[in-house]
C-alpha cells in the first residue's frame, strides 16, 4: 500500500512540474495592474469592490464555482469576466504571411472551449467593449460595481492597452493559427516546434514551447512563447500573471529577444 501510494505520489508531482512552469508563481500578479485587490487599481478603474470577503485578485477573471450560476459561455479557466457579444474580430494577413490565421469569435462555441479562448479571454477586456467589473457571478458576500471599460480609463491604464477595438486585430500580431512542422517548412525563417520534449499536457490542451531549452524566470515563468494545441494565441507571448518583463511579456523586447524566440533569417534554425 505503501508503495502504491508512492508512486501515485511521484506520478502526482512528475505531472505537475510542467504545469508549474508554464506560467510561473501566480502571486507575482501582486502590484501589477491585473490584481484587483490593488486599491490604487480600482480606483483608476473606477470599481467599488466591497464586502466580507472583498476585494480579491483573480475573481474577476476566475471563479472557483462556475456552476450554474455563472452564465458564462465559456468554462475554460474557471472563466468570470464576460465575454463580449457575438464578435468576429479581423485578424492579420499578408502576402508573405505562411500561416493561415482563423477569425477569432465570442459567438463560437467551439473556440470558447479550445485553444482560442487563450485569446479571447484577452480580448473580453482588452477590446474595450465590456465594463472591467462586468463578471457573470459576483463572488459570495461582496458587492461589485463600475461601468467604466478599456475606452474610457486614464491614459496609461486603458487606451494604450485596447486590442482588437472594433472587432479589428488586422493591425497586431497574427494569432490563432496553427505552428506545426508544415508551417515550418513553408517558412524557413521561424524555429522548429517538433522537438519531442518540448510538450507538456496542460489540461485538455497540448502546450508545446517554441524552442528546445526550457529557460524560466525568477519566478518560475517561461521565457519563451508557448503554443496551445500547437496555435499561436495572445497568451503565447504574454503572460498575464506575471509584468516583470512589462506589457506581461514572457521575454523582454530588448533588443528583440522575444521576436527571436520564434523567428529568425537562418535556415539552420529548421
Amino acid at each position: 500500500m505503501r508503495k502504491q501510494f508512492f508512486l501515485v505520489l511521484v506520478g502526482l508531482l512528475l505531472f505537475s512540474v510542467p504545469l508549474l512552469a508554464q506560467d510561473g508563481s501566480k502571486d507575482a500578479i501582486m502590484g501589477t495592474a491585473h490584481d484587483f485587490s490593488n486599491a490604487g487599481n480600482l480606483t483608476n478603474y473606477g470599481i467599488t469592490f466591497t464586502g466580507q470577503n472583498a476585494p480579491q485578485v483573480c475573481a474577476l477573471c476566475h471563479i472557483p464555482h462556475a456552476d450554474m450560476s455563472n452564465q458564462s459561455p465559456a468554462k475554460t479557466l474557471l472563466w468570470n469576466h464576460q465575454i463580449p457579444a457575438a464578435t468576429t474580430y479581423k485578424v492579420y494577413s499578408s502576402p508573405s504571411l505562411k500561416a493561415a490565421p482563423t477569425a477569432l469569435n465570442t459567438g463560437n462555441a467551439t473556440q470558447l472551449g479550445s485553444e482560442a479562448f487563450y485569446s479571447l479571454a484577452c480580448l473580453s477586456c482588452h477590446d474595450g467593449s465590456t465594463a472591467i467589473a462586468a463578471v457573470y457571478r459576483t463572488p459570495d458576500n461582496t458587492a461589485l460595481t463600475g461601468t467604466n471599460n478599456m475606452t474610457n480609463l486614464p491614459i496609461g491604464d486603458g487606451p494604450q492597452h485596447l486590442i482588437g477595438q472594433g472587432g479589428d486585430l488586422s493591425q497586431s500580431h497574427p494569432v490563432n493559427f496553427t505552428y506545426d512542422a508544415a508551417l515550418v517548412a513553408a517558412d524557413t525563417g521561424i524555429w522548429d516546434v517538433g522537438n519531442a520534449l518540448n510538450v507538456a499536457v496542460l489540461g485538455t490542451s497540448m502546450v508545446k514551447s517554441v524552442r528546445p531549452t526550457l529557460t524560466v524566470d525568477a519566478n518560475g515563468a517561461l521565457q519563451q512563447p508557448l503554443l496551445f494545441n500547437n496555435t499561436v494565441q495572445c497568451a503565447s507571448c504574454h503572460n498575464p500573471h506575471n509584468d516583470n518583463n512589462a506589457d506581461y511579456l514572457r521575454t523582454p523586447v530588448v533588443n528583440s529577444q522575444l521576436c527571436f524566440k520564434c523567428h529568425s533569417t537562418s535556415p539552420t534554425y529548421n
